[in-house]
């Protein structure tokens, strides 16, 4: 839209003539002086055209220029998952141990924690309680080794997939951990490689499948679907590949990963 030699209104400066309209750019030859203003955006706050008849020429205008910036968004929102998914620099491979057969699947509750352990590549927990009493959700991080995988809930909803890159061992609290001042320093961690679901699922949806697939000891579940309270519970291919088919039919990119999860 063309909009050079146009007549438009401001509510500071008057009536002007634009001279200029250059990409996401006008200039308007007010009398105080030549003015420049974001295009089309200065028209919802600040230009009024004179013209009444491309009013609605500049409403498309707006409208195809917000929707045109969120598809941008979405598509490289997109394009960062898709690289998170793909393990492209990471050989999954080297990860499974020959000698303890199978991978084991994990199901981990972070809550508060999620986002600093998930910038950080890894799960954290304490060994005891601050008066020396063992807790087995914390001493279950002993058993994960290279190349098991971990689902990991959020709120009630799966936000991630993981697959361990290293045994368990032992490691101090790490910094962005400590603002919570809730356990003692020495602690177990495991490096993780975080896929992140875009769309997440709640777990509340699937109860009954749930409560039939999970493993029957140290599961992640209590008899009524609720999440148990505490942090990394032991799960099973059956319940990790049920939870998975469902975050695939709203996550497609997950596709690409299955092969390196199951």
């Amino acid at each position: 839209m063309n909009l050079i030699g146009q007549k438009v209104s401001h509510k500071a400066f008057g009536v002007g003539t634009v001279t200029d309209q250059s990409g996401n750019h006008l200039t308007v030859d007010f009398k105080v002086g030549e003015k420049k203003f974001p295009y089309p955006n200065a028209f919802e706050n600040f230009l009024n055209a004179i013209d009444p008849s491309l009013d609605d020429e500049i409403k498309k205008v707006i409208e195809d220029n917000k929707q045109a910036e969120i598809e941008e968004a979405e598509l490289k929102d997109l394009e960062k998952i898709k690289e998170a998914s793909t393990f492209e620099t990471v050989d999954i491979n080297q990860y499974i141990n020959s000698e303890r057969g199978a991978r084991n699947y994990f199901f981990v509750f972070q809550n508060k924690t999620y986002d600093a352990e998930k910038r950080g590549g890894y799960l954290w927990a304490p060994k005891s309680l601050k008066d020396g009493r063992n807790v087995a959700h914390w001493n279950r991080m002993t058993e994960v080794r290279k190349g098991d995988v971990i689902f990991h809930s959020v709120r009630k909803e799966i936000t991630a997939i993981s697959i361990a890159t290293s045994d368990c061992y032992s490691a101090n609290q790490p910094e962005e951990l400590k603002r919570e001042k809730l356990w003692d320093d020495d602690g177990w961690k495991v490096d993780c490689c975080y896929i992140v679901i875009k769309s997440p699922i709640v777990t509340s949806d699937y109860k009954d499948a749930i409560l039939e697939l999970q493993p029957i000891l140290n599961a992640p579940f209590n008899v009524l679907g609720r999440g148990n309270t505490g942090y990394l519970f032991s799960s099973n291919v059956a319940l990790s590949k049920f939870l998975f088919d469902k975050m695939k039919i709203v996550n497609g990119y997950l596709a690409e990963s299955e092969d390196m999860l199951f």
